[in-house]
């Protein structure tokens, strides 16, 4: 039976060359869409190599044919093929599988996938131009070669999915002085390796998206045009190499570059990790290294470069790492998953943090930060530009310059000492909004409902919309503007000290009324003897401005107590002075107000006289060392009392002022023949007669008495031909006028009278005999 075999071997060799001629004299076949599968059970290989401008296909191992028929499609990734009954079989399948390759002058395209299965597989393509549309699938500890050749995965013909290079299960990928991408620019090369290897060496692979899981890949002389990502405990090692796009390094994995370029190098830390890293700079990298730039305590990725170009770096933390990262420049960092990123004296381009993660950044710049879902984020000395807030975040700024915030959500937010430009806030009422001691040059836009609170800022301008609420607390505005139902309140600071004796006073009571009486707030003074207060002074709606004060400060300490009057437009410092020996000073004026020089003032305490003083120009009179208590004050003139108050000396430096009943009076002098000048007009007091006070008419017959202390007065006129006017007149209001006519003495006032009669009877008889004459020499003169 085995002598036998071989005729029959031999046989459907010259069927399957007889078939090969007939096929290519005839009209190409369509292309079939099977798949081409090397492997099974057995040694076996499939060699594509050039042959005068056409592919042929050659055997490696004892049965080159075996596996190479009755396939009916696997799947993409597919482990195993269905194994062939019998050669004859094999023959005609692949006669069948010829038939997909024509024999075109220089490229060959091949529809479906090519599978190699079998740890003793191989595939060899060789000198080649090959267009694969479909996926380049390796498995199960298959070797597949690319040598000296292009080859090029497109879409299927099919179309229901990407092509891709898989490589898995130990199995290997080696791609020599060749070219391996995809027929489009915008076709993406997938090339997955699991548990393999992948080497290039003097190589290019475009296109491409190279993600490896517990893989090795290993560069020599070649370059990658695309992403590079390793995965789980994959390793690379790259001498002389370039990598156009990233290369990201995850979970456990760890890479050896020298004598490369890298565009982007992708660094993410997970699972507790714990490094104080130093040096990431993009540029040329002599050396780096984690065991030469990093305190570490507990890391899983390694990194080592030698004499490589890095253009920039990215870090992403994740489950729970912790990392800080020092005098370093790069281009994105984010922060997942409760973990914590410190960057100092750095500078990131965009940063943001989420999912319960916490950020540090200090004496640093951003470009671009962003605080989502419940992170926590703390800026101290640091540069931003564009700062975003969204969600439930914790963000305390301080000392630092953000030339944009946008807030919105409910994030709890605190800004101080620090420089902004622009900011707009549009939050739920619930979220916690407040800048301490900050300038914002440009202008505040507060939207929605809003709840914001500014304490010591300068801000440009502050423009409310919707339901918002603005309360700006001791800030200096150029603008505020409310719209729609938005309210601002300006509020100023009153701190209110009070001392005793020079000293300050603890335990004081201050209470701030409003200007209706209402209490509004009290506190007790510390042990510096002060309080503070802010007072709501003015609301702004859009309707116009509401003023809320003036208030009133009273101050309480025992039988002590002051009270002032504040009207703010501005943080004010109220000082309040008690003394246990109060100076009290009084200054009497007359009925006209004018000061009332010389007053004696005597002051007396439950009735016994305890001080006195006398008044000065002014009609001042100051008082020194006064107890707490009640007093009269009486006040004296020319001897007579005029005024009596009662004041209640509280602790506090005073000033009383005393209208004393003292007034100018006004006498009208007048005699039958009308007002009589200097006629002596003298008012004695009827009580104390020795008090007296005398004026001259003037020639109206006015007399001014100033000064006269009120009472009863005997009023004496005299005039000299007139008899003496006597009367009893009570002074009691100011410029009181009196009237006084005065009598003639008889037998001097009656010749006065017959000289003007004769004089007016003399005056016509000599007049008109002088007209009479006069006109008689003007008619002789005619």
């Amino acid at each position: 039976m085995a002598h036998m075999r071989v005729p029959a071997t031999c046989v459907a060799l010259i069927m399957l060359i007889l078939l090969l001629q007939a096929i290519q004299a005839s009209s190409p076949p369509p292309m079939a869409t099977r798949p081409i599968v090397v492997g099974g059970h057995h040694d076996h290989g499939l060699v594509l190599e050039a042959t005068h401008g056409s592919y042929a296909l050659a055997h490696v191992g004892r049965e080159w044919a075996l596996g190479l028929g009755h396939v009916e499609g696997p799947q993409l990734g597919s482990r195993e093929a269905p194994s062939p009954e019998g050669g004859a079989s094999n023959v005609s399948s692949l006669s069948h599988n010829m038939g997909t390759w024509p024999a075109l002058t220089n490229v060959t395209i091949h529809s479906g996938d090519l599978i190699v299965s079998g740890s003793r597989s191989r595939l060899v393509i060789r000198n080649c131009k090959f267009i694969i549309k479909g996926s380049l699938i390796i498995l199960d500890g298959a070797r597949a070669l690319i040598e000296d050749s292009t080859v090029y995965l497109d879409v299927p013909s099919s179309g229901d999915k990407a092509s891709n290079i898989t490589i898995s299960s130990s199995s290997e990928l080696r791609v020599v002085s060749s070219v391996l991408g995809t027929t489009g620019l915008l076709l993406v090369l997938q090339i997955e390796a699991n548990s393999s290897s992948l080497v290039a060496i003097d190589s290019l692979i475009a296109n491409a998206s190279i993600v490896c899981y517990n893989s090795s890949l290993e560069l020599t002389s070649s370059t990658i045009r695309g992403r590079v990502e390793l995965l789980g405990s994959s390793s690379l090692t790259a001498y002389d190499s370039t990598f156009t796009s990233s290369l990201a390094l995850r979970q456990s994995s760890s890479a050896y570059l020298s004598s490369s370029f890298v565009q982007h190098v992708f660094l993410e830390f997970y699972r507790r990790t714990k490094a104080i890293i130093r040096g990431l700079r993009h540029g040329y990298v002599r050396s780096w290294s984690f065991l030469s730039n990093a305190t570490v305590g507990t890391i899983y990725i390694d990194l080592s470069l030698s004499n490589c170009y890095v253009g920039s770096w990215s870090l992403n933390l994740t489950q729970s790492a912790v990392v800080a990262l020092e005098l370093s420049y790069i281009w994105e960092a984010s922060a997942f998953a409760c973990s914590i990123l410190k960057l100092f004296n750095s500078s990131v381009g965009e940063v943001i943090a989420h999912e319960n993660s916490a950020l540090w950044l200090g004496n640093s710049s951003a470009n671009m930060m962003r605080a989502l879902d419940d992170s926590y984020v703390s800026l101290s000395e640091a540069d931003v530009l564009a700062f975003v807030i969204e969600d439930d975040p914790e963000v305390f700024v301080a000392n630092s310059s953000i030339m944009s915030l946008l807030a919105v959500g409910r994030p709890l937010l605190e800004v101080r000492n620090s420089f902004l430009d622009d900011i707009c806030l549009a939050c739920s009422r619930d979220a916690r909004l407040g800048f301490i001691n900050c300038i914002i040059a440009e202008r505040m836009t507060i939207k929605a409902r809003s709840l914001v609170t500014a304490l010591g800022c300068s801000i440009g301008e502050v423009d409310a919309f919707g339901h918002s609420i603005a309360k700006l607390l001791d800030c200096y505005t150029t603008t505020l503007l409310a719209r729609e139902y938005a309210r601002i309140e300006v509020w100023w600071s009153l701190k209110v000290c009070v001392s005793l004796d020079g000293v300050p006073l603890e335990g004081a009571k201050i209470t701030v009324f409003y200007k209706n009486g209402t209490e509004f707030l009290s506190h007790t003074t510390g042990r510096l003897g002060c309080s503070f207060f802010l007072l709501l002074c003015t609301i702004i709606l859009h309707y116009g401005t509401l003023q809320v004060q003036p208030y009133f400060v009273l101050v309480e300490y025992g039988l002590l107590w002051a009270s002032e009057e504040v009207e703010l437009d501005g943080p004010t410092v109220l000082p309040i002075r008690l003394e246990r020996g109060a100076e009290l000073t009084i200054r009497c004026v007359d009925a006209a107000s004018k000061p009332l020089r010389g007053a004696h003032i005597v002051i007396y305490r439950e009735g016994v006289e305890f001080d006195k003083g006398l008044t000065g120009p002014e009609g001042v009179a100051i008082i020194e060392d006064l107890p707490v208590g009640n007093y009269t004050i009486s006040v004296f003139w020319c001897g007579v009392e005029v005024a009596r108050e009662e004041v209640f000396i509280h602790g506090v430096d005073d000033e009383l002022v005393i209208v004393c009943s003292v007034f100018d009076i006004l006498v009208f002098v007048e005699g039958p023949g009308g007002p009589i000048s200097n006629a002596l007009v003298s008012l004695a007091m009827f009580k104390h007669p020795r008090i007296h006070f005398t004026a001259l008419t003037n020639a109206t017959g006015v007399a001014m008495l100033r000064d006269i202390p009120a009472g009863q007065y005997d009023l004496f006129v005299q005039a000299e031909g007139y008899v003496t006017y006597e009367a009893t007149i009570e002074v009691k209001e100011q410029e009181q006028v009196v009237k006084v006519v005065l009598e003639a003495v008889e037998g001097q006032g009656q010749p006065a009278v017959l000289i003007w009669l004769l004089i007016g009877l003399i005056c016509p008889l000599t007049v008109i005999p002088l007209a009479l004459y006069i006109r008689r020499r003007r008619k002789k003169g005619t």
